[in-house]
This record gives C-alpha cells, structure tokens and sequence, in this order.
C-alpha cells in the first residue's frame, strides 16, 4: 500500500529556543537594484536558520516566535546578524533589514538600534503581520528612527495592512510591490496601469518604488518600461550569503531596455495576440471583445489580422511594421490607412520578415505623445 508524503512539522518552541541558544541565527543578501543605471545599489537582509535539516522557512520561525510571545527579541536577533556585516558593506550601497509592527514599536528593536552610531544608509522595512497594528505608536516609531538618519520602507504593497491608506501617516520613502501584482505584469495591462498609479502617488509623497520578486527577463523589462526606479528577485540576483553582483542576464535586460529607450523602436511596445495560427489550423468562430487574432503563413510571416469582435472571425489584409521601425513612423502610416483599418493593431515582424507580436493603437499614439 502507498503511503501519502508526510508533510514536514513546523518548528516548535523548543526548536526555536535550540537554535537561538546555539546561535544558528543569520542573514543572507539580496540585492536590490537601481533600473536605469543597471548596478547595485542596495541589498535586503533576510533571516535564515543555519543547518534546519527540514528547509523550514524563515517566516515558519517568525510565526512561532511571534506566538509564544518572542516575536519581538527574535526579530531583533536577525537584524543584529545584519548590522553585523554593516561595516563591509559595499561603498555607496544601503542595507535594508525587515521588521514587523510589533517589533518595530518594542523596546528591543528600539534598544539595539540605539546603540548604533548612525543609522544612515540603513532602511527599514514594515512587513505585514496579521493584527492590527497600533498605528499611532507605529507612526512614533517610524519617525524616531527617520530622524536618526533611517530610511522608511513598506514592504509588500497591496497585500494586508501595507494599504495605501496607512501611506500618509507612516510617510515611508519607499514602497515595495508586492510579488503578486509583478507576476507576470508583461502579460497584464492592468498591473501596469496599477503600478503607474501608485508611482505617481509614491512621486507625491516624495517615495521611491520598488518591484520585487521579479523572475523573469520580460517581468524586468515590463517594470524598466514603466519607470520604476528599483528593483529586486531571484532573476536580478539571489540571497547569497556575501555581497553578489547583478546577474548578466538581468544587465543584458537592463541594458536592452535602455538602448531602446535612447534609441525608440516598437519592441517596448509589442504585446502577444491572442491566438496566432497558419492556414489549416482551426478558427475560432468568433472573436471575443478585445481579441487580435494573426493569420501566419508557414515560416511565421504575418498574412492577415483579425480584430472585430462583433462579427464573425474574418481575417483582413495585414502591413506589418519592423521591429526597428520608430513609433512616430508606423503612427504616421496608420494615419494613411482607410479609415475602416485605421486604427486596427499593427503586427511586428522580425528582420527577417516572422511574426513578432502586435501593438495596440492606445500605447503607440501614447507613445508618441510622450516624446513629443
């Protein structure tokens, strides 16, 4: 008879008494970088359990602690490990260490960051817990610590308390995306809408944004192409137990978006069809509102686009426009179209002529707006 997997226990009171007292204990980086210029700039420490044969995660640890009435001194163990490596901290680049309310209004946090020094070039980041937290006191806190030269973030934006209506009173000079409105943004048009908006609240407020958790080179270039000024994920760099560098591929994403925001082309601009075929393959019957379907010939030359979603699915001639084409020069041929295609999608082909993707006439009149 086959067993079901048995799930591996939390840690338990003991556990985290155990590792405490045997000072396993620690941090690893990540680092957190400035889009634009494509270099590191900072690096967010995040708290790890050495030899946890079970690979329980850190917030397993912070749970418990927190429900046995030890969140608080916890806490305050990873960021001492943090400020330990404060001093090798690579020149011009600032350490970000996590805390929670709770922790952030305790008179442990309150008692081990006093005896630094100077608190320039430190941030601290308001995670999110489950109780209310007392956002007066939590307020006070924020401010003693701004006023001893820290920095002010909020962690994971969108997701629990870290809502937009506790922005004005803790006045943070950074907010931080939450993972899931990053997930594939380069697929979602409302992600991006929504991201914009809170980078002009942020611009308001006199806040920098960061998108975290990115994965994926098309999930970086997305968030450069927005204007986000920082960001930070597994494809950018991993925690490592030093401090790392930028991965190449993050670099060569980075830059590639910078060339073409120096030198404009279409290829920020291009979105996936719907649905993308040769002749043969089955056809939809009918579009649904705000489909773009492409008819391709066998080696992915564009033959034909299909955009009416009130009649049935017939595809029209297409005029593909060159990947390297400038969106000043494709709007103006648009302008020249019949007015019953007038404002239909543009299909983007390769050099060499294959299908690349479409672009939607809102971002490309946008577009041009922009730089003009």
């Amino acid at each position: 008879m086959s067993r079901l997997p048995v799930e591996p226990l939390g840690p338990n009171a003991d556990d985290l008494r155990s590792v405490v007292a045997n000072g396993r204990v620690g941090v690893v980086f990540q680092p957190i970088v400035d889009v634009r210029r494509s270099v590191v700039v900072g690096y967010e420490a995040l708290g790890r359990i050495a030899d946890d044969e079970r690979g329980r995660d850190i917030t397993d640890w912070l749970s418990l602690a927190h429900a046995i009435g030890e969140g608080a001194s916890f806490e305050a163990l990873l960021v001492a490990a943090a400020l330990e490596a404060r001093e090798s901290l690579p020149p011009n680049c600032f350490l970000s260490v996590n805390a929670t309310p709770t922790a952030l209004v305790s008179s442990e946090l309150r008692s081990l960051l006093a005896g630094e020094s100077d608190l320039r070039g430190l941030m601290i980041e308001i995670t999110e817990q489950e109780r209310e937290p007392d956002t007066a006191a939590l307020a006070e806190a924020c401010e003693r610590f701004r006023t001893a030269g820290a920095m002010i973030a909020v962690d994971d934006l969108g997701a629990g308390f870290a809502g937009l209506n506790r922005l004005h009173q803790l006045r943070p000079q950074l907010l931080k995306f939450d993972r899931q409105l990053i997930e594939n943004v380069d697929h979602d048009a409302a992600k991006r809408i929504v991201i914009e908006t809170i980078g002009l609240a942020a611009d308001r407020l006199d806040a920098w944004v960061l998108a975290e958790g990115i994965e994926r080179s098309d999930e970086l270039a997305a968030v450069a192409r927005l204007g986000v000024p920082l960001a930070q994920g597994k494809f950018l760099g991993g925690p490592e137990p030093d401090w790392s560098d930028l991965t190449p591929q993050a670099d060569a994403t980075l830059r590639s978006v910078e060339a073409a925001r120096t030198h404009p082309n279409l290829g920020p601009l291009i979105e996936r069809a719907g649905w993308v075929g040769v002749p043969g393959d089955p056809l939809p019957a009918e579009l649904e509102h705000g489909d773009i379907h492409v008819l391709c010939d066998d080696t992915m030359r564009p033959l034909g686009v299909a955009v009416d979603g009130g009649l049935p699915f017939v595809v029209q001639r297409c005029d593909p426009a060159g990947v390297d084409d400038s969106p000043q020069q494709v709007l103006a041929r648009m302008m020249a179209r019949p007015p019953t295609t007038r404002y239909s999608p543009v299909v983007v082909i390769d050099p060499a002529g294959r299908y690349l993707g479409v672009v939607k006439v809102d971002r490309l009149i946008a577009t041009v707006l922009e730089a003009s």
